[in-house]
């Protein structure tokens, strides 16, 4: 990894990004660990209120990793593994969804025609059916290789949480040793 100097960013918000950046990252492990586990305890309502701040840390990690690309390409290659193992595309319709979530309940939300979506991710048994969920909606398939869970069909919990674990150690060593180049 070359080593890029974060510029045209005044040096306030250079460390704030920083430490951010990686402080999101690991409070998006720690928050998947905790939906997963209260998913296993079948408690709807702490379920939802975990799901929603599971969804708003990954999506504040995302923003993160962002405002550092804007200025240093040494970040970019942790946008691109989130996006491979997730897509940036679910994270931020489900994150639109869930904090929109009453314009779209009476059908008027921005992108009301992905609101309802179909689930690609599905075990071999269910392949050729066609299963539909709003992007509130929680589905898991349990057995064949891992449990998968869906957020509104389309975010997977699990590889949510690998690639953070899989990133975090490399984007914590980078910021601290960034936060010592300002």
């Amino acid at each position: 990894m070359t080593t890029t100097n974060i510029t045209n960013v005044p040096s306030d918000d250079k460390i704030r990004f920083l430490s951010d950046c990686a402080r999101w990252v690991k409070g998006t492990i720690f928050q998947g660990e905790r939906l997963l586990c209260v998913l296993i305890q079948r408690d709807i309502d702490i379920y939802k209120c975990e799901e929603d701040f599971f969804v708003f840390a990954l999506d504040r990690a995302v923003f993160m990793l962002k405002q550092l690309t804007k200025s240093d390409s040494d970040f970019k290659i942790f946008i691109d593994e989130i996006d491979n193992a997730v897509g940036l595309d679910n994270i931020k319709d489900v994150r639109d969804m869930i904090t929109h979530i009453d314009e779209y309940a009476k059908g008027k939300g921005r992108n009301q025609k992905r609101f309802v979506h179909e689930v690609n991710e599905k075990p071999t048994a269910f392949q050729n059916t066609k299963i539909m969920t709003d992007a509130t909606s929680t589905i898991s398939f349990v057995g064949e290789k891992q449990e998968n869970s869906l957020i509104g069909g389309r975010l997977n919990i699990q590889k949510s949480i690998a690639v953070m674990k899989k990133i975090y150690p490399s984007i914590e060593s980078l910021c601290m040793n960034k936060r010592f180049q300002i």
